[in-house]
């Protein structure tokens, strides 16, 4: 039987790349997977793909999205990892609309469900875990406000953790960092394209500095065993790349 058996999972982002996979694996592993996303086409693919994945429709920069998804769906295990696709370029061709885009979703979407953790609460042992990017770690100036937003979700998985034990509600929140550009999805292809460009090389000449790559199956794996051990109640922050997954 595996640890995942009869879970229940809300996953944030689950319509593409790295979320796709996510609830891939955990219904795989035996979960109750609630998958929640902007678009529903590719939700209903989903669904039709992955036998037995239930879906939502939200936008998870709607301040109603986690009242949403846990009216459907008493999770006790969160996995937020949708996030915009931000624009590229020099930040001084950009307007402030373009630039705060991934503050707008990627950050505003954390608040709101970690703060709906919080306040619900979830039951005592409930696992929240974030997906965030190296850009919050090594900055990223060529995708506008990305790297800030990034880092401010690791920092509200630390203030959410804070709050879980000064009230002893017995929920660990913790952030997977994703520390290498993969060119395989969305916005990895879209940040080679736009840092290959700046270097004056190709996309796969770029993408040769990231050995070993990894993938999103790579990226999923590393959730479920944070997710599936002791790892999280250990701390709140841990990090993918070639070399495996590491604590920060």
């Amino acid at each position: 039987m595996s640890q995942f058996d009869q879970q229940r999972a809300i996953v944030v982002g689950a319509s593409r790349g790295v979320g796709r996979e996510i609830v891939r694996q955990l219904v795989a592993a035996g979960a109750q997977v609630l998958a929640l996303g902007r678009n529903e086409s590719a939700l209903a693919t989903l669904a039709r793909e992955i036998p037995g994945t239930q879906t939502l429709v939200a936008d998870m920069q709607d301040p109603q999205a986690p009242a949403a998804a846990f009216a459907r769906m008493q999770p006790n295990i969160l996995i937020v990892a949708g996030g915009a696709s931000p624009k590229t370029g020099s930040f001084q061709d950009m307007n402030w609309s373009d630039f705060s885009l991934p503050w707008e979703t990627d950050t505003k979407g954390t608040f709101s469900f970690c703060k709906a953790a919080v306040l619900s609460p979830l039951k005592p042992g409930s696992k929240v875990l974030v997906l965030s990017s190296g850009a919050g770690l090594g900055g990223s100036p060529a995708s506008g406000g990305y790297a800030g937003a990034k880092r401010m979700q690791m920092f509200l998985t630390n203030y959410a953790q804070s709050e879980s034990d000064n009230n002893g509600l017995g929920i660990h929140f913790a952030t997977l960092v994703i520390k290498q550009i993969m060119g395989e999805t969305e916005i990895g292809r879209a940040a080679a394209e736009a840092y290959a460009v700046r270097a004056g090389i190709s996309v796969a000449e770029f993408l040769t500095r990231f050995n070993p790559a990894i993938t999103p199956v790579d990226v999923a794996s590393a959730a479920l065993e944070i997710l599936g051990s002791e790892k999280i109640e250990s701390g709140t922050g841990f990090a993918i790349s070639g070399q495996g997954l590491e604590a920060l």
